[in-house]
């Protein structure tokens, strides 16, 4: 029976993210902006920073969908945490709760007994350490397969501090299994008048030896590097193009958390997500 049970495909996005407030209605449109465009089944928020998070509040990020929700309050203006779920996806059936994580015991789909945990962890080692062994404990009264998200303050190394972490991070089950990509092929190749040419010559200038798996994947293996060397000399780089996009959109997001934006800034940014949507779109 448990066999059984392991091999079933329990489909669920969840969401986690350091808010680093939820006052500000820009901070809340961006929120409620993500959670319905990656159709999100559950959410972690941390350092809500927000004394009572109302149902008018949590329905105003998670929208018009089904929903349920649990809130745990800020020490001052430090931390808070947030759960939303869908009880479609999530059923739950006991919970447990402090100031530093939100543990929801329940089920995915009425099928899989399993425990979702909100963790906002202290900052300090021996904090961290002593809250560490109070969640081991609680393992005792929920046995169930756990899944945890959330800030955890923890680095792999002194150069993580120089980079943000209250990024949104986004985990979803996928049980399709594509295989191996011979390459990257992107669609735009397709469109640019020198592409057909290149191809051809490329296929028909390659001749290798042996049975025809073999040459097939040497050909492929051969086009790939014709065609990465091409990328780079028509289009350029535009991973990093798009990855310097993202970076400066991000930065300006940190800046409306911290205050408005100006006009000109505003504008940059709203230039900027436009080129990256719209890179995303022709190279995909």
């Amino acid at each position: 029976m448990g066999d059984f049970e392991c091999s079933i495909c329990f489909l669920m996005k969840l969401l986690s993210w350091n808010i680093r407030g939820l006052g500000k209605a820009e901070k809340q449109g961006r929120i409620k902006k993500l959670l319905q465009d990656r159709h999100i089944d559950v959410a972690f928020f941390q350092e809500t920073k927000k004394a009572v998070v109302s149902e008018i509040t949590t329905r105003r990020l998670w929208g018009c969908r089904n929903m349920d929700y649990m809130s745990v309050d800020p020490e001052g203006t430090a931390g808070g945490l947030l759960c939303i779920w869908d009880p479609d996806v999530f059923q739950v059936s006991g919970y447990c709760c402090s100031r530093r994580y939100i543990l929801l015991s329940g089920s995915l789909y009425n099928s899989f007994n399993c425990v979702l945990l909100n963790i906002y962890a202290p900052n300090e080692v021996n904090n961290r350490s002593i809250f560490g062994d109070n969640l081991i404990k609680l393992k005792v009264p929920f046995p169930n397969p756990w899944c945890l998200g959330g800030d955890f303050n923890e680095i792999r190394h002194m150069g993580e501090r120089l980079i943000s972490d209250h990024c949104p991070l986004l985990m979803k089950e996928d049980d399709r299994d594509w295989g191996p990509k011979p390459f990257r092929f992107s669609n735009a190749w397709t469109l640019h008048p020198t592409f057909p040419q290149l191809f051809v010559s490329s296929w028909t200038n390659a001749t290798f030896s042996g049975w025809s798996g073999y040459i097939l994947v040497q050909k492929l293996k051969h086009l790939k590097l014709t065609l990465k060397a091409w990328n780079t000399e028509v289009f350029g780089n535009i991973s990093l193009k798009l990855k310097a996009f993202e970076e400066e959109i991000h930065a300006l997001d940190i800046e409306a958390e911290e205050r408005a934006l100006q006009n000109l800034e505003k504008a940059r940014r709203n230039v900027l997500q436009a080129e990256s949507k719209s890179n995303k779109l022709y190279y995909s």
